[in-house]
């Protein structure tokens, strides 16, 4: 053991055993490591085979969101440190918008955080209503001395919760696959250096797999070394056909439905009331859900305003 240790230590230590990076904040370690190998930097390469100044100036080249990078060797091991440069703020232009209703429903609250309600609890909406305006002029009182209204302009934010009706439809075939594993195989792969060499005779099944791998690096004396053991589990897979139960088309299609529904509705929607309707026409399961639900129906919808001489207009 310990004299394998030292002649595989003699023979890798004019090699790199690994490659890491440090201060990156928004480049992914893969995109760093990945302009590194470009430059001569990777797992394996020769430790006299390239000049860290000179492959650090390289990769700024190759990422311009780098400000500044070097490289540190630690004998067999490359650190790859680099600095970002400070991202430019982008300009966002606030639009103009109003929030208008996204389906029919009946009023419960409303929530302006910014612009005016167009609605009150207890009145019944369409489709494309306005509920909370961003662009408006103001209702003068009229036994307010003055005599001219403001403008408003901006985008509207806020929420409005209403009652509303949907239905959900849902179908499941009777027919259904069953997955059968078959016997197991193992394909062994030694990887020394970034090199990957076959530890074993492997015969690729046909036809469905399921796959796991398990990585062991060997580590001697504390150090792991760039040399790796892969084992690949390899199941075959065969799906045979049945027909479900009705107590199974059931449970099936109820989940179909909690997955349609939770699809379907926005954020903290919540679902009052549910009347469930079932078929098993042709066989399958055809399931019905009339619901009614508490939900927020605002949407923004952008103005667009054309300028014209008059001020009073928008």
């Amino acid at each position: 053991g310990a004299p394998l240790a030292a002649v595989l230590i003699w023979v890798l230590g004019g090699f790199v055993w690994g490659v890491r990076v440090t201060g990156n904040e928004t480049l992914g370690d893969r995109m760093v490591l990945e302009a590194a190998a470009q430059c001569g930097v990777a797992l394996g390469v020769e430790r006299e085979s390239f000049v860290p100044k000179e492959a650090a100036h390289r990769l700024v080249g190759l990422l311009p969101q780098l400000d500044w990078a070097a490289l540190n060797t630690d004998g067999c091991f490359v650190e790859v440190a680099v600095r970002e440069g400070e991202s430019k703020p982008e300009m966002v232009e606030e639009k103009l918008s109003n929030l208008v209703a996204e389906r029919e429903g009946l009023i419960v609250t409303v929530e302006a955080e910014s612009g005016r309600p167009e609605v009150q609890p207890g009145q019944t909406v369409e489709a494309g209503d306005l509920l909370i305006a961003g662009l408006y002029r103001e209702r003068l009182d009229p036994w307010s001395p003055r005599t001219k209204a403001y403008q408003q302009a901006g985008s509207a934010r806020g929420r409005v919760l209403a009652e509303t009706v949907r239905e959900f439809t849902v179908h499941v075939s009777a027919q259904a696959e069953e997955a059968q594993e078959g016997t197991p195989q193992r394909r062994v792969t030694w990887e020394v250096l970034g090199l990957r060499l076959p530890g074993n005779v492997f015969l690729e099944p046909e036809g469905e797999t399921r796959r796991g791998v398990r990585r062991t690096p060997l580590v001697v004396l504390g150090v792991e070394l760039p040399v790796a053991l892969e084992v690949e589990t390899v199941t075959p897979v065969t799906r045979e056909k049945r027909t479900r139960t009705e107590e199974e088309l059931r449970r099936d299609a109820l989940w179909k439905l909690r997955r349609a529904q939770r699809a379907a509705l926005p954020a903290g929607a919540v679902i009052r009331e549910e009347a469930l309707e079932w078929a098993f026409p042709d066989g399958m399961c055809l399931l019905t859900a009339r619901c009614r639900c508490l939900e927020d129906i605002a949407v923004e919808r952008e103005v667009l305003v054309k300028e014209t001489e008059n001020e009073e207009d928008f």
